[in-house]
């Protein structure tokens, strides 16, 4: 009987080396978890910020063509490149770019009018190595006219499509 007793109580030294080894294993991989976890919070808080400043960049390029809808290029293959805006974490860029243009726009109807079609490209850039890019569609309708009593109206810009990469 004696003998029966130690061998229990020298298997509990290799049992407490095994739920020791499986109790590290486990702070490993918790530890790992964090860390990961941790890395993808950042990644997420670039992208966020990247994000903000390419949407800032297209709503400056709006207000640009709100402002300057004369001075908007009227050629395809052709760019406004707009200067580039610095941020504390950042910066932003944005471009517009002629698409098309079509004689139907219904917001001057009855007089007879243009439909320029445009794209402005953004890129926000957040130091923490994160990058959008932002693709904003609008139009501006003009009154087509060759004399006076022409008042040569433009509309406001008109979103037409978004798109992020």
């Amino acid at each position: 009987m004696r003998s029966n007793c130690m061998k229990i109580k020298g298997s509990i030294l290799p049992l407490a080396l095994i739920l020791l080894a499986m109790l590290t294993l486990l702070a490993i991989n918790s530890l790992a978890t964090a860390v990961s976890n941790a890395r993808l919070l950042r990644a997420l808080a670039a992208y966020d910020e990247a994000s903000r400043y390419a949407t800032i960049a297209t709503e400056n390029a709006l207000h640009y063509a709100a402002n300057n809808p004369a001075a908007l290029p009227d050629t395809a293959n052709v760019q406004l490149q707009l200067d580039s805006m610095n941020f504390v974490n950042g910066n932003a860029i944005a471009a517009i770019e002629f698409v098309a243009n079509d004689t139907h726009c219904p917001l001057l109807a009855p007089l007879r009018a243009t439909r320029d079609h445009f794209k402005i490209d953004a890129t926000g850039t957040s130091d923490k190595a994160g990058v959008v890019r932002h693709s904003q569609g609008f139009f501006i309708c003009r009154e087509l006219c060759a004399a006076p009593p022409c008042t040569g109206v433009f509309t406001a810009p008109q979103r037409s499509y978004w798109h992020t990469d």
